[in-house]
């Protein structure tokens, strides 16, 4: 659909963990050079919402993102483990109250803006187009990975997990509303804001 865009209303990783991330991504990339690399234009993120949105309505959502947003202080998130996921490892973030109420509060301000037709012309391809199963996440998202089944996780790459020798802590405090690209990656802020 044209003037259509895929987007990612995200948690950004704040520089020390942003850089673990990174490391564990090269590690995979080394075992398996067919799957992508985290760097500034595929940022390592927490998704809270995924969805279609028309490109004229990029104020409007960004808008009630916000209001969302600014009731929000920033969030101490603790990693312990990575695991497999259907074709990537995902560093596994433990449930935390005020990112799950974050998540709620964002697919219901969301919703209204969300378009049920998603195709490859939305996302960002700059050379490295959206795979089939990229679109079938997006047009899915708010029916199987949000509410109950929201899944916070840093993706980290294609291959098995890498060794995460200890679990970690990190705090929150960036946002981001972003082009989606292959692999579902977060491309190209669009909007940003920081919890107060």
């Amino acid at each position: 659909m044209k003037n259509t865009i895929a987007v990612d209303l995200a948690c950004l990783l704040p520089s020390e963990t942003r850089d673990l991330v990174k490391g564990l991504n090269a590690e995979l990339l080394r075992r398996n050079p067919s799957g992508f690399r985290l760097d500034e234009l595929h940022l390592p993120h927490i998704t809270l919402v995924q969805q279609c949105i028309l490109e004229s309505d990029q104020a409007e959502v960004a808008a009630a993102a916000e209001r969302v947003i600014a009731a929000f202080a920033p969030i101490e998130l603790r990693a312990e483990r990575v695991q497999q996921g259907r074709a990537t490892s995902h560093l596994v973030i433990e449930p935390h109250p005020d990112l799950q109420r974050m998540h709620e509060q964002l697919i219901e301000a969301l919703g209204p803006y969300t378009l049920d037709a998603v195709d490859a012309s939305a996302f960002y391809d700059a050379g490295e187009p959206p795979r089939p199963q990229d679109l079938e996440w997006v047009r899915g998202f708010r029916s199987s990975a949000s509410g109950a089944a929201f899944f916070p996780h840093v993706t980290l790459g294609v291959g098995d997990p890498p060794r995460m020798e200890h679990g970690l802590s990190f705090v929150v405090d960036h946002l981001a509303l972003c082009r989606l690209g292959r692999f579902c990656t977060c491309r190209v802020p669009l909007w940003e804001w920081r919890l107060a």
